[in-house]
């Protein structure tokens, strides 16, 4: 996650605040002896934060259709053995990176059939590459691998806009020093600091919240594949797969906020210096 300094248009305007006659005594009670009015520099501004995906999900899937319903647990169970070894030795955690559900099913022919599913959350792209290619090369078409859904989670976008919020206040703070240096005055307090708007894209297009449902599923569609020599279900269906860089882009988060900030600023007092 980054946050820098976009460049937006500058809305500045130096105030007098007004000061109705009843609240007059009160100010000259409170500071006796100041004849300035208060002076304000109203500054509106926009901050930028963007993040890339920092989730990938994904579902990887074996499955055996055998006579006996013992034979079909222990073919689809070696398999689901080597996987959760493998997401292991990756440091994946049951429970927390991942979940494990089985399933027991009669087919035609009365036959038994054991599926197995195993709900993936990769943190780090690079893990799911090296995850996904390693069980594709050793399990070759005894799993099936869906189309993993990539996002950015609510923990990160939450701080994407505190981020960008904060950016854009240090936006108009910079931008008042600038301008209380060149009127020769000097930048006191933020007195009203307020967001006005925020705006979140994904890719570019409006945000929505991740949905993990949009994983698209192979084994929905186990019904209508073959089967393997060992009835392992196989996936035919052939679809156009998307660059995973392209991915990320798509899935990238950007966040502005625009923010509304009033600061105080008084003239700079010049020492007098005293003459002998």
């Amino acid at each position: 996650m980054t946050a820098y300094h976009s460049p937006a248009q500058l809305f500045a305007q130096v105030q007098q605040q007004n000061t109705s006659p009843s609240q007059t005594s009160d100010v000259q009670n409170r500071s006796s002896g100041n004849q300035h009015q208060q002076r304000l520099l109203v500054f509106r501004e926009t901050g930028y934060a963007f993040s890339t995906p920092d989730r990938i999900k994904c579902v990887l899937l074996c499955s055996s259709t055998k006579k006996k319903a013992e034979e079909a647990k222990l073919s689809t169970d070696r398999r689901l053995d080597y996987i959760k070894q493998t997401l292991r030795n990756n440091s994946l955690k049951e429970g927390q990176h991942y979940h494990v559900h089985s399933l027991l099913s009669t087919v035609e022919d009365n036959q038994y059939r054991m599926m197995s599913e195993v709900s993936v959350t990769f943190f780090k792209t690079d893990v799911y590459e090296r995850v996904v290619s390693l069980l594709v090369e050793k399990l070759a078409a005894n799993i099936q691998v869906s189309e993993a859904v990539f996002y950015v989670s609510p923990e990160k976008r939450s701080d994407l806009r505190r981020q960008a919020c904060l950016d854009a206040v240090r936006n108009c703070r910079t931008k008042a020093l600038s301008v209380a240096q060149y009127m020769n005055q000097t930048l006191g307090s933020a007195l009203t600091v307020r967001e006005e708007n925020t705006t979140e894209m994904v890719g570019n297009s409006p945000t929505q919240e991740p949905n993990a449902a949009q994983s698209k599923l192979i084994y929905q569609q186990s019904h209508h594949n073959h089967l393997s020599n060992d009835g392992v279900g196989m996936d035919t269906t052939k679809t156009n797969m998307v660059p995973i860089h392209q991915r990320i882009a798509d899935a990238t988060v950007s966040v502005y906020v625009n923010v509304y900030v009033e600061f105080e600023v008084t003239e700079r007092t010049r020492k007098v210096t005293s003459t002998k």
